[in-house]
């Protein structure tokens, strides 16, 4: 098989990673991702602290592009199931224009990045990862809709 067959396929390990991203966003378990929620994501990092309140609008409009071109496959819609979802990422992962996905990636890193060294460490990731397992059982006690 050659090199280029190669990365156009789709393996059983990727569809679980999207799977598992998939998961990750639909916190109440609906079986579907509302444009709405998606987008409430730079208002969370900045009540965690991980952003600044000139920043949130940016991380937004970086999402908005994600939102588009990764998940809804270049359509415009309000709610995603897992399965167009993948669907929409297995031909993205085709183009070769990625910009909608790098752009909203700076925010992500500085989210991680809790000492603010330019670095993301294990630990740094550990410590991200614990934040956002006690902020999504405090939201789903009060806020469901404020789901990480």
């Amino acid at each position: 098989m050659a090199t280029h067959d190669v990365q156009k396929e789709v393996t059983d390990l990727w569809i679980k990673k999207m799977k598992t991203h998939f998961n990750g966003n639909d916190k109440l378990k609906q079986g579907y991702v509302l444009k709405e929620n998606y987008l409430k994501l730079p208002e969370r990092f900045l009540q965690m602290g991980k952003i600044s309140e000139e920043n949130v609008e940016n991380f937004r409009a970086a999402l908005q592009c994600t939102w588009r071109d990764c998940w809804c496959g270049g359509e415009v819609r309000e709610k995603v199931t897992q399965s167009e979802f993948i669907e929409s990422m297995k031909n993205f992962r085709l183009w070769e224009n990625t910009s909608a996905l790098a752009k909203p990636m700076p925010f992500f890193f500085d989210a991680y990045d809790l000492n603010h060294d330019g670095r993301s460490s294990a630990l740094s990731y550990k410590e991200m990862a614990w934040i956002k397992r006690e902020l999504k059982f405090f939201l789903h006690k009060s806020t469901p809709t404020m789901m990480i």
